[in-house]
């Protein structure tokens, strides 16, 4: 289901928590979360919350880099998406799910040292 963007994202996705929030992590996760779905750069700074200069020149650096791909144009507005075909996105995704499933590992160990000091 594409994303409301009238709904502002809150939650971090892993790019995000890894590069405390900055705008391009921000932009990567929404775009890598949200794979399925095109946006306008004005739909992406509404559900990002970040200004729509910020979203447009990052958002052309990933296009150039080939890490985004324009699925279509209406008129004279871009719709973007996340480029599936891209080595650069296919990298940029699998290292996701890897420090996800790091992140998941190191939260794990630290609940079970709690429950080890607990116990004691």
């Amino acid at each position: 289901m594409k994303m409301n963007t009238t709904d502002h994202i809150e939650e971090l996705g892993v790019y995000g928590r890894l590069y405390s929030g900055s705008a391009a992590a921000k932009i990567l996760d929404f775009f890598l979360q949200h794979d399925a779905y095109s946006y306008t750069v004005p739909e992406a700074t509404k559900a990002l919350g970040l200004s729509n200069k910020t979203v447009f020149i990052i958002v052309k650096k990933l296009y150039r880099l080939g890490i985004l791909k324009v699925e279509r144009t209406v008129g004279n507005t871009r719709l973007y998406k996340w480029n599936e075909n891209s080595k650069g996105a296919k990298f940029l995704s699998k290292a996701a799910t890897e420090i996800a499933f790091m992140e998941q590992q190191v939260e794990t160990e630290e609940q079970e040292q709690e429950r080890k000091i607990i116990a004691i």
